[in-house]
């Protein structure tokens, strides 16, 4: 009886002292992607408003709306095609050039042609 109470204890010292199987290797992890650059913040200084999308069709509306059809839209876009423009308030949009009444609609058509001259077309 007293060999029955050994038993379990011999049988815990021969199972933690047999060495274990070594561990199947891990494989190699990839290398990590490259950072994904990010984009440049877009600023007044990088925005040009030859290049922003004008609707070709508001456009060639404004230009008629003086009565001469001479890509020279004579009428200020921020006011809505209601008020003369000024020569030296001009700006160039794909190839036409807008005549706004002040500085102050001037850079908000340099800012923003394709939004003033939609709102102008839409009047």
């Amino acid at each position: 009886m007293r060999l029955l109470r050994f038993v379990p204890l011999l049988f815990l010292l021969a199972c933690a002292s047999t060495p274990s199987a070594p561990d199947a290797p891990l494989a190699p992890l990839a290398p990590p992607a490259p950072p994904v650059p990010a984009a440049p913040p877009v600023t007044a200084a990088t925005t040009d408003p030859a290049s922003a999308s004008v609707d070709p069709a508001c456009l060639a509306h404004a230009d008629a709306k003086d009565g001469a059809v001479d890509k020279v839209i004579a009428r200020c876009p921020n006011c809505g095609l209601t008020m003369d423009g000024k020569p030296e308030f001009s700006t160039t949009l794909d190839g036409y050039e807008a005549h706004s009444c002040s500085a102050h609609c001037k850079g908000a058509l340099e800012a923003e042609p394709a939004a003033v001259l939609a709102r102008s077309c839409n009047r």
